[in-house]
């Protein structure tokens, strides 16, 4: 690789085999940084204060971006990280591992007062491993036997041991 001055930066020419045909790369290619008209370091600056927590004001001043700017890469980073963690989603529990799982519901009312509207709840599933404390926790959308069952086997691995309050839904687990 030989290294070239640019307008915007280096760029890198492979000039290592006869079969390239001194094909060029820069620090921005392929990846998110592709088509942005910031600098890198405002863009290593963005990403740095995205990843403190810090308000879009606060980057806005620290990195000399735009509010649109900032917000449009908070924006892709928040994507960036959530597809991240989305894509974790490994199995707990294994041959001779006792899986615990159970389901809650959240609700809020309103003034602390009367009854809980139906729409107005939100009902989780979660699970440990007693041996490794590994977790899930996951929303559930549909409240059904089906998806409770599919979340199960999408993050509990057979062979494992269930444990469940013995609520009917989750019968049938074993087979």
């Amino acid at each position: 690789m030989k290294r070239s001055i640019r307008a915007k930066g280096c760029k890198w020419v492979c000039k290592t085999t006869l079969a390239c045909t001194g094909s060029e790369c820069t620090v921005r290619t392929d990846n998110i940084f592709k088509n942005s008209r910031l600098s890198l370091p405002q863009l290593i600056e963005l990403t740095y204060e995205w990843s403190g927590n810090s308000k879009r004001n606060v980057a806005e001043a620290e990195c000399g971006a735009g509010k649109a700017a900032v917000l449009r890469w908070f924006e892709i980073l928040k994507g960036i990280s959530s597809e991240y963690i989305e894509g974790l989603q490994a199995t707990i529990g294994g041959d001779g591992l006792t899986v615990e799982i159970d389901e809650s519901v959240v609700t809020k009312r309103k003034y602390n007062r009367g009854r809980v509207a139906d729409n107005n709840q939100l009902w989780l599933i979660g699970g440990i491993c007693r041996e490794t404390y590994a977790i899930f926790l996951e929303l559930m959308q549909k409240w059904d036997v089906a998806t409770l069952h599919d979340i199960i086997m999408r993050h509990v691995a057979l062979g494992s041991t269930i444990l469940t309050d013995g609520w009917r839904a989750y019968s049938g687990l074993g087979e």
